[in-house]
């Protein structure tokens, strides 16, 4: 049996045992009943299958166990039933083709969920509450031509999700969604714009919020009807020399911007306008090649897919270089009156209807500074060294004369901190020469005599001697000689006494004697 058709019935629950009779069914329908479980490895032993029919049943969730052992299934339906999430879907079912998981109550799709279905062609997911998908979720899905996404709750599309398939993608439906037409809607306008390969039914995306726009469709529309917020927010004009000027700008967050063009050109004299293209990481540039003490319009344009600038500003540039030649080779009458600001209007046709305020432009007047010596960059001219030398002089003079002043600061700062130093030496000499000098004191740590062979065995009488002499005379001081001393005495002078005998002082040492 090829074929198994279990359909209306009261099934609220799948086994792993109901189909292990039937190994050879390739086709399973069990379509518009009760299911709501089923059993982990309920369809292991359909090693065969083709194609399972799940919808319009009760399943609320699906893990990846209960798929397990498909490894030729090639189309899954489980439309129509109260799915809240898509769980990952097992490794076995890298074959898979069609997966519909349409009317089901999903709000989002994870990271995870679809990686192992990369042969998967068809994804039906209309019908539900999606408000978001994972940027990652379609990454691996490189095989898919057809993608289903009407009937759902997106207020801001996916794009970052949606990039990943624009190479290969044949079919996007996107409409039936409560799309926010908003700033932030201009890059899904390009998008959109820029695949209409993918045309079936982008002619039903509308808008719903907000009011203003409310049911309007969203690629008849102008990104200006939809986004009064500029691209280029501010714009500033710094370092004003006589002969350039430096613009800075800031623009908003917008991944559809592919760079910028300066469009500038004189307002008191007949020059050429000028451009210059940057890319879109550039805040600033500089302007070189002005002339001095004139007043300058300069723009900032934004370059995107919702605008012709791009492959146009060229053609622009030289109608408008080709119509200011012919003025200046007209005659003076001619020439004054577009001074005047007679010929305004047919410059206004062409460059210079881009050079006003917009949605993606900014502009903006400056003066050049008033120079003192002759343009350095007219060198390429044939302007002289001398000349050269003195522009690039007069421009850089605040920079040598800090230069200088910097040098002599130093120098001086050098000079007095050697000062201080050598000031502080000399105190410290003549504070140590006023101090008094400390009574010096004589020490005889290792004083000997040197003796014959008696020995050591004098040596207590000669003590004995010394104390009785010094104790009995009461002021005959010295030692008195004996015949038995030891082998060396040693003695240290500690100090000096002074005693009165017969009216005049008689100073005595005093000698310690130790044995060592």
């Amino acid at each position: 049996m090829r074929e198994l058709v279990i359909s209306r019935t009261n099934l609220s629950i799948v086994t792993s045992k109901d189909f292990e009779l039937y190994p050879a069914v390739q086709r399973l329908h069990l379509a518009h009943n009760r299911i709501n479980r089923i059993s982990p490895g309920a369809f292991v032993a359909l090693a065969s299958l083709q194609l399972l029919d799940l919808s319009v049943n009760e399943l609320e969730l699906l893990p990846k166990e209960r798929l397990q052992g498909l490894r030729l299934l090639e189309t899954l339906n489980l439309s129509t039933n109260s799915i809240r999430e898509l769980d990952e879907f097992a490794q076995d079912l890298q074959k898979l083709r069609v997966l519909d998981a349409s009317a089901n109550q999903l709000e989002r799709i994870h990271k995870n969920a679809l990686r192992h279905l990369s042969a998967l062609q068809e994804l039906y997911l209309n019908g539900n509450r999606l408000i978001t998908v994972a940027s990652d979720a379609f990454r691996t899905l490189r095989a898919l031509t057809r993608l289903d996404l009407r009937k759902n709750y997106f207020e801001y599309v996916p794009l970052r999700a949606l990039k990943p398939l624009e190479t290969h993608l044949q079919q996007l439906r996107l409409e039936d969604n409560p799309l926010v037409c908003s700033c932030d809607t201009q890059e899904l306008w390009e998008w959109l714009s820029d695949h209409r390969k993918w045309a079936r039914g982008y002619d039903n995306v509308r808008c719903e919020q907000p009011a203003e726009v409310q049911g309007k469709l969203l690629l008849t529309m102008e990104p200006q009807e939809f986004c009064d917020v500029p691209l280029i927010l501010k714009i500033a004009i710094q370092d004003i020399q006589p002969y350039s000027v430096l613009v800075s700008w800031q623009s908003r967050e917008h991944s559809g911007l592919h760079g910028y063009h300066i469009i500038y050109h004189s307002l008191d004299t007949v020059e050429d306008i000028r451009g210059k293209t940057m890319n879109r990481s550039s805040n600033s540039a500089k302007l070189n090649r002005l002339s001095s003490n004139t007043r300058y319009l300069i723009c900032v344009l934004g370059l995107g897919s919702w605008l012709t600038y791009h492959s146009d500003i060229n053609s622009l540039l030289n109608q408008s270089n080709q119509l200011q030649n012919q003025i200046l080779n007209s005659g003076s009458a001619v020439h004054s009156g577009y001074a005047a600001g007679d010929l305004d209007a047919s410059l206004s046709n062409t460059l210079l209807s881009l050079m006003m305020d917009t949605p993606t432009s900014r502009c903006t007047e400056v003066r050049t500074l008033d120079a003192i010596g002759p343009n350095p960059l007219a060198e390429a001219d044939g302007m002289s060294g001398r000349s050269i030398i003195h522009s690039i002089l007069t421009r850089r003079l605040g920079l040598i004369v800090g230069c200088c002043l910097g040098i002599v600061v130093f120098i001086v700062l050098i000079s007095v901190l050697g000062w201080l130093k050598i000031k502080k030496q000399r105190l410290e000499a003549a504070k140590r020469q006023q101090q008094p000098h400390q009574p010096e004191f004589i020490s005889y740590r290792h004083f000997s005599i040197p003796n014959d062979e008696h020995g050591r065995d004098g040596v207590a009488g000669a003590m004995g001697a010394v104390v009785g002499g010094g104790g009995g005379g009461g002021g005959g001081g010295g030692v008195a000689l004996l015949d038995g001393h030891p082998s060396f005495i040693s003695g240290a002078v500690l100090g000096t006494t002074t005693t009165m005998n017969g009216g005049g002082p008689d100073e005595h040492k005093k000698l310690f004697l130790t044995d060592s």
